[in-house]
């Protein structure tokens, strides 16, 4: 008994920790389930332990409370009654810019349409193992990329430290001797001089256009004379000190 008891430790101790949020969302609980569990023998198959799923019956049940952030993959699937998947797909993505989308349909020919809410793929009814796989290789290789690169560590102002995700990021904002990091879902103040963050930063995708304002290039909307639109809305300044090197780094961002 010992030894399957050590076993299991030494399993434990090899498993890789991967935070991911995922949602599920399908009216057919057959679906759901058998997702689910697809997913988990996924998990166990690469020795990954960190999943979070949570399934929907609904479009409408899963954007009830839903806000940027709250997945990191969502399973979305096409035919549903009330919101269609393609319908609640343009509302996740009124809020949210980032969650990787995976739909899945009884029918490819549908697919072509996906491409327009940013989805990262598709799947087909009935769900095949190995295509499954496929897809959450694809992901996870991305989402770790993200983990390891993709962030920025600072010292908050009120004491502890954070790490950014710096996709996640719109802009960073100094006020005084301090610098707001304006993200998609939050914000955080932390002290620092805005030179010294657009060099830390410098060819990770941010762009200074004002002597207050880093903006991340990837959220851009439109340049204008005297601003910059974010595909927020938010206006942001755009100074003449600052506008000619701007506008040649955020040349073609919004394509």
């Amino acid at each position: 008994m010992t030894g399957v008891q050590n076993n299991k430790k030494a399993d434990m101790a090899d498993m890789v920790e991967v935070f991911v949020k995922i949602a599920i969302c399908d009216d057919e609980k057959i679906y759901c389930d058998r997702l689910q569990s697809l997913l988990n023998k996924h998990a166990d198959n690469l020795k990954l332990k960190g999943f979070e799923i949570k399934e929907f019956n609904s479009g409408t049940l899963f954007l009830k409370d839903y806000s940027a952030g709250l997945f990191d993959i969502v399973f979305l699937d096409v035919d549903m009654p009330g919101l269609s998947g393609f319908e609640t797909a343009e509302r996740i993505r009124e809020a949210d810019k980032n969650v990787e989308i995976v739909f899945v349909t009884h029918m490819e020919s549908q697919m072509h349409m996906g491409y327009r809410f940013g989805a990262k793929d598709y799947l087909i009814k009935p769900l095949v193992e190995e295509r499954l796989a496929e897809v959450m290789e694809r992901i996870l290789n991305e989402h770790e990329l993200k983990q390891e690169y993709g962030h920025y560590k600072v010292e908050l102002k009120f004491g502890g430290s954070t790490k950014l995700p710096l996709a996640d990021v719109l802009y960073f904002e100094s006020q005084e001797h301090y610098i707001h990091a304006i993200l998609t879902y939050e914000q955080h103040t932390f002290r620092e001089q805005l030179q010294n963050v657009e060099e830390n930063l410098k060819d990770r995708g941010f762009v200074r256009i004002h002597q207050s304002y880093l903006i991340n290039k990837k959220h851009v909307f439109k340049d204008f004379s005297d601003h910059v639109l974010l595909q927020t809305g938010q206006k942001l300044p755009l100074s003449r000190k600052y506008k000619k090197t701007a506008s040649e780094a955020l040349k073609g961002a919004w394509d």
